[in-house]
């Protein structure tokens, strides 16, 4: 009986002994899986929910996005037409493509890993508040009647776990203590010009007939060409017997022209006049003229900075004018106006109403007169580095830089250089 008792009593002691460790094992379990859904990688990022998912339903409500840096921020705005354009630039457009490709990289966001940090880690993340001193970019998407639809910090950029080749970055939804590790990168600038397209307008090289220049003091620089594509341009006016670097000096006044480059946009203002500077002129073969004036505006720190306003005309009985008169026959269009080029009218919708603040190089250009052109054998005349007059290959000029290279002061372009066409 004893051994039977004994036996019995193992028997019991194993079974608890299996229950609790059938217990530890099942809490051991339940900690793990509970800590990788707040801690841990998340497996299959890919392939898993969107971080938004309700976002893509809402997409077409937002119609105002605001991004918020430390110095810096932009506000897009939807017109009805479906386009963006940026509040800070008075209305001014935005690449609207970037603009939805960012809101399709937002909707397809995916996280791998999240978890709930302590202050300090969400500092050094980079998603704490904006508005308490926090690096991140603070994200707002809006309805046209500014109910929110949705605001996040965007923070630090690191390497993807386990790639170091790939991009990840932190993000926090507003009023929310978890942060994601989010697969990929997003590009959204706080500097309203990163969302602007810097080219006021561009127009092809064989397209351009003739230019003029708009010196502050001195005589201006007229050059042109009889025959479209890339035939030299040739000066008119110039006083007899001077003799320039090369036939790049004329060329060179051409280029803005070729991709009219600016650094800042606003309004023209209800108040100032241009200055009384003679206005300059780009024109071109089928009759297109970009006439200039320059706009004296005071900036913060009451430094006066000189911003340049293009207006849109149509000439082109003046070019025929002009080279026929010569003894020329003028091309057809479609023989110096390439296949989806710009109008008159989609030129004047570019730059009407607006001021640009162009770089240092182009307003060189601009400015140039007669007595500052670069001759052969005086140096430093032009008062121009030479980065200024740095034309690329790709500009479709294939000049020869022949040192015999002489202005000829001969009758051949014997035209009234009166701009009032």
């Amino acid at each position: 009986m004893k051994r039977s008792s004994s036996s019995g009593h193992s028997r019991v002691f194993t079974a608890i002994v299996a229950v609790i460790g059938i217990g530890v094992i099942a809490v051991v379990a339940i900690g793990f899986l509970i800590t990788q859904n707040i801690s841990s990688p998340i497996t299959g990022a890919r392939d898993s929910e969107p971080v938004f998912p309700d976002l893509a339903y809402e997409a077409e409500t937002i119609k105002r996005i605001e991004i918020v840096g430390r110095e810096q921020e932009s506000t897009l705005r939807a017109r009805n037409s479906g386009d963006w354009v940026l509040e800070e630039k008075n209305g001014y457009p935005a690449l609207s493509g970037r603009v939805d490709s960012l809101l399709s990289d937002i909707n397809e966001m995916r996280a791998l890993e999240r978890d709930q940090p302590g202050e300090r880690e969400m500092a050094d993340r980079g998603v704490a508040d904006v508005d308490e001193g926090g690096e991140g970019l603070r994200v707002s998407f809006l309805t046209e009647d500014g109910d929110l639809v949705k605001e996040f910090v965007v923070g630090r950029q690191r390497s993807a776990p386990g790639a170091t080749d790939l991009t990840a970055f932190y993000l926090r939804e507003s009023g929310s203590d978890e942060v994601y590790l989010i697969d990929g990168a997003l590009d959204m600038p706080a500097d309203p010009m990163e969302w602007v397209d810097t080219t006021a307008f561009a127009l092809d090289n064989q397209r351009i007939y003739e230019v003029k220049t708009a010196p502050r003091e001195g005589e201006p620089v007229l050059v042109r060409r009889t025959t479209p594509g890339e035939a030299p341009f040739v000066p008119d006016g110039l006083p007899e017997g001077l003799e320039l670097e090369g036939p790049w000096v004329l060329t060179e006044l051409t280029v803005p022209f070729t991709a009219m480059v600016f650094d800042d946009v606003k309004e023209v203002p209800d108040e100032g006049e241009p200055s009384n500077d003679e206005r300059g002129y780009g024109r071109t073969f089928d009759g297109v003229v970009l006439r200039y004036s320059f706009y004296p505006i005071e900036d913060d720190e009451g430094e006066t900075e000189e911003w340049v306003r293009f207006e849109v005309d149509s000439a082109e009985s003046k070019v025929r004018e002009d080279v026929e008169g010569n003894g020329n026959d003028l091309p057809l269009e479609a023989d110096v106006v390439p296949e989806g080029a710009a109008t008159a009218e989609e030129l004047e919708e570019k730059v009407a109403g607006w001021l640009f603040k162009l770089p240092d190089h182009t307003m060189t250009r601009l400015r140039q007169n007669i007595e500052g052109l670069p001759t052969r054998g005086v140096a430093g005349n032009s008062g121009v580095e030479d980065e200024d007059f740095d034309v690329e290959a790709d500009e479709g000029f294939d000049v020869e830089t022949d040192d015999e290279f002489e202005v000829d002061t001969d009758d051949e372009f014997d035209v009234d250089t009166d701009e009032d066409f």
